[in-house]
Order: C-alpha cells, then sequence, then structure tokens
C-alpha cells in the first residue's frame, strides 16, 4: 500500500484529522475511552465547520480560545477541562 508521505497533515479537513487520531489511537485505549474523544471531537468538528475551518492548518490558538469561551457556558469545569485536553 503507497502513502503520499508528502501531504501536510495541517492540509487534513478536521474530519479527516479526528479520523487519523481515533485509528491511531484505538490499539492502546478503551473503548469507553474512544467513545468519549470521539463525542467531545465530533463537537469540535462541528464548530469547526460552522465558522469555515477547512484545515486543521488553518486553526490558530486564539479560535481554540473562542471554543472555549463557547463551550464554558453550557458544561461543568471538570466536562470543558477534558473537552480541552482532547483537543
Amino acid at each position: 500500500m503507497s502513502r503520499d508521505r508528502s501531504r501536510d497533515p495541517g492540509d487534513l479537513h478536521p474530519r479527516e484529522a479526528v479520523t487519523h487520531y481515533l485509528r491511531r489511537r484505538r490499539s492502546d485505549s478503551t473503548d469507553a475511552s474512544v467513545k468519549s474523544w470521539k463525542y467531545r471531537l465530533k463537537l469540535f468538528v462541528e464548530w469547526c465547520q460552522g465558522i469555515g475551518v477547512e484545515r486543521v492548518g488553518d486553526l490558530r490558538g486564539y479560535d481554540l480560545d473562542a471554543y472555549y469561551e463557547l463551550r464554558s457556558g453550557p458544561v461543568a469545569p471538570a466536562t470543558l477541562e477534558g473537552e480541552m485536553w482532547t483537543l
């Protein structure tokens, strides 16, 4: 199987990056952990789509701060910490 090793990971769509990440983590993680990460990352991908992020390389620290601010209202601090850790 041939892979394009020249592809910049920053060019991945957020959904594609999540798929790669979860695939890699499945071998050393519990099903419950993977399920939790998948849900957390699904929320982030939906947010990325909503603001027009097409490539993970387009994300900046300010974007993560904006996501943090958005999520900080409706969730408990421990939940928010877990969500941000996953990112």
